[in-house]
């Protein structure tokens, strides 16, 4: 996981939200830690840029961008970013990493 969210998984502020051609970029107030073919949830942004989206590129690193058809548009400073699935990943790494036999006398 890329994230450098203060804890990871929980949601980003988002300072601003801009979509020209067909492309939005969301920028937040510190390093996303995001790569190219992340999946993000955005949410609260409005203006049709919430939902969950996989991460075209990167503008520096407090920007990023993804495909979002509709007219030109710019919002913010308002709404979240997360990694989208971080807690169904994480579980699910939990799961197998207890699933190993040297790990079967740890406690959950």
């Amino acid at each position: 996981i890329h994230m450098e969210f203060g804890t990871a998984g929980a949601p980003m502020g988002i300072t601003a939200a801009s979509r020209v051609g067909g492309l939005a970029s969301i920028t937040t107030p510190t390093n996303h830690g995001l790569i190219a073919g992340d999946v993000v949830t955005v949410a609260g942004a409005g203006g049709g840029f919430d939902g969950t989206f996989v991460i075209s590129g990167t503008n520096g690193t407090n920007a990023f961008q993804y495909a979002n058809p509709g007219a030109d548009a710019a919002q913010g400073p308002f709404g979240t970013v997360r990694l989208a699935g971080y807690d169904e990943y994480f579980s699910v790494s939990k799961a197998i990493l207890w699933a190993q036999p040297w790990a079967k006398t740890r406690p959950m």
